[in-house]
């Protein structure tokens, strides 16, 4: 049998992949028989085939078979090698065309696609979007969840169609406005929110920018629970400079994603009588100190 969790605009495709590739999925648990020797046994394995976009610009598909041939498949915001152990990695391409296939047809607009064949120890530490796959392994995975508090595999069950569209619309891309701009970037179940330098039309040392932001983002944060303070990091491969950063739950996105220009408005009027206000101080009144 199999189950499904995630949001309904998926569910026909994602049943439709798996009945199709189940028996295929079952037969890789040879990969792991094979190597049981080499494995320690005290750790669960997973032979684990990942499909992402090779610019990162979209989700990414990986497929997980357990050594006894149950397997299932899911989409998350982070790589599974990012959150788990890889013991071994290996060429077989058995795989290889038919889960390419299965991305494009989810994510059309990805040009090129980079396919990771890996043995993942046990356990995964991955927020699932939606998954799909043996219904007994699948709700194994959401009762070790639910017993330690976590969301990896159940964070799929409250991911409705609004969220999704929205989710992959705005996903690790720049959303530009004639003021600015804003990052939306999506790791695990949270997402962070780069917020760029402002186009001011007037000359200003970022530094200064970035102090003022400072201010902004600590009064935000305390009059929006939801929002948290964060920085940036590496996976982000920022090539400019950004003001400040906060940072949601992915299940919280939607109320900023939907008002991402209102926001930054607000951002950018800040900044700007902020650094207005202290100009026209001075002016005003450094004649007093001459």
């Amino acid at each position: 049998m199999s189950i499904y969790s995630g949001p309904k605009l998926l569910e026909k495709d994602f049943i439709g992949y798996y009945q199709d590739l189940k028996d295929k999925l079952a037969t890789e648990s040879k990969v792991l028989t094979e190597r049981e020797d080499l494995l320690e046994t005290r750790f669960g394995h997973f032979c684990t085939t990942i499909v992402k976009d090779s610019f990162s610009r979209f989700p990414v598909l990986s497929f997980f078979v357990d050594s006894e041939g149950k397997s299932f498949f899911g989409i998350s915001s982070s790589n599974p090698l990012e959150t788990s152990s890889a013991i071994y990695r290996f060429t077989d391409l058995t795989l290889l065309e038919k889960s390419k296939s299965i991305y494009k047809e989810l994510f059309p607009e990805s040009l090129s696609q980079k396919v990771q064949r890996v043995i993942l120890q046990y356990p995964l530490k991955l927020n699932f979007i939606a998954i799909c796959g043996n219904e007994r392994l699948i709700r194994r995975e959401k009762l070790k969840d639910t017993m330690s508090g976590t969301n990896y595999m159940t964070l799929s069950e409250r991911i409705n169609d609004s969220l999704y569209k929205r989710f992959l619309e705005a996903f690790r891309k720049w959303i530009n406005f004639p003021k600015g701009s804003i990052l939306v970037f999506p790791y695990q179940d949270k997402v962070k929110y780069a917020l760029g330098i402002p186009n001011f039309d007037y000359r200003i040392d970022s530094s200064i920018i970035i102090e003022f932001s400072r201010l902004f983002r600590k009064t935000v944060i305390d009059k929006v629970p939801f929002l948290k303070q964060t920085s940036v990091t590496p996976d982000m491969n920022l090539n400019t400079t950004v003001a400040t950063v906060f940072e949601s739950n992915l299940l919280h996105a939607e109320k900023i994603i939907n008002k991402l220009d209102d926001f930054y408005s607000l951002y950018y009027d800040t900044i700007n009588k902020a650094v207005l206000s202290v100009q026209s101080s001075v002016n005003e009144n450094i004649d007093n100190f001459k």
